[in-house]
């Protein structure tokens, strides 16, 4: 298969492509990159043909077909090709020896949902591929969602079919059973991006470093309690809604021994986002919590309510009024 050929089907689909180094084989078989450092290229197959980088992507056929056979006359063999993500183009680079797989299925499942769209089978992994176009700039990232998951955003390119890996298999198309697979992967609709994946890709690295801290797991019965006092100590800390619910859910999925549904954790966020100023103390806010709940409780109700056992329960649940006819007069 003709890398060239396939290039002009990318751009054929709006994506701009960019020759990039090939991989050869050396002696004793072993595949080596075919730039000037050879065996000793650090990032071998990888690294664009040209001086501009990943700036050098092109949606111009005819300088594909001028320049790709030049490059292949050059070089003895042809360029790999690589497309250029970012503005409605995003790539899901799952990377299975770092466990990226498994990060992704975890992620999903956390939220309830099945991911499926076009999909490449890289020599380690997949990479994903989805519609952004209603979500605006994604910026690249590594690791943000997950040990072994890397977002390729603006500015990010990806090696495409059939270019060959340093190991020297090639990329391929693997299209899952989904609306419109039956296509060619070249017209098959791209799923969108969800919204929860471009939000974690682009939180702050303060909430990243929430998913090295660890902590004990948290069994049925201290799950709200935790996952509340987790919020408030990264509110502390300055975190703002999405970034609390990008760590929650972490949370949630490695710490809980049965993770409580989305739409529980996305309570806690924001309850915590929206009662308690960010900067606050992780003790001034549980202590804010206590005095609006006393508040808001008539005396024989606060003391049937052991607070302190179950701080999580103001922030995510409607305080009951001391006077319940009050509800009914609005």
């Amino acid at each position: 298969m003709s890398t060239h050929r396939e290039a002009l089907r990318y751009v054929a689909r709006g994506w701009p492509v960019l020759p990039v180094w090939p991989v050869v084989q050396g002696e004793g078989s072993a595949w080596r990159c075919s730039c000037a450092a050879g065996a000793a290229c650090t990032e071998p197959g990888k690294h664009p043909r040209g001086r501009r980088g990943v700036l050098g992507a092109t949606l111009n056929a005819a300088a594909i077909d001028r320049h790709w056979p030049e490059l292949a006359a050059r070089d003895g063999v042809e360029p790999s090709v690589a497309i250029a993500t970012g503005g409605a183009l995003v790539v899901i680079d799952l990377d299975a020896p770092a466990l990226g797989l498994e990060s992704w299925e975890r992620l999903c499942e956390a939220r309830g949902e099945r991911v499926e769209t076009v999909t490449v089978k890289t020599p380690r992994g997949r990479h994903l591929y989805f519609d952004a176009s209603r979500i605006g700039r994604v910026g690249c990232s590594v690791g943000k969602l997950g040990p072994g998951i890397d977002v390729r955003g603006e500015r990010g390119y990806v090696l495409a079919p059939p270019s060959r890996h340093a190991s020297g298999r090639s990329y391929w198309w693997e299209i899952y059973d989904f609306p419109g697979a039956e296509l060619a992967e070249h017209t098959a609709p791209l799923a969108p991006l969800p919204l929860w994946v471009a939000e974690l890709a682009q939180r702050s690295t303060r909430a990243a470093a929430v998913r090295v801290e660890g902590g004990a797991p948290l069994d049925v019965g201290g799950r709200n309690d935790g996952l509340m006092r987790l919020a408030c100590s990264l509110r502390a800390r300055g975190l703002e809604e999405v970034e609390l619910r990008a760590a929650l859910d972490d949370a949630n999925a490695t710490r809980c021994t049965e993770p409580l549904p989305a739409r529980e954790v996305a309570r806690i966020a924001r309850g915590v986002a929206r009662r308690y100023r960010s900067g606050m103390s992780p003790a001034a806010l549980l202590e804010a919590a206590r005095v609006e709940l006393s508040a808001e409780l008539s005396t024989a109700q606060q003391g049937r309510y052991d607070f302190k056992a179950d701080p999580s329960w103001y922030l995510h649940e409607p305080p009951v009024p001391a006077d319940p006819e009050a509800v009914r007069r609005g």
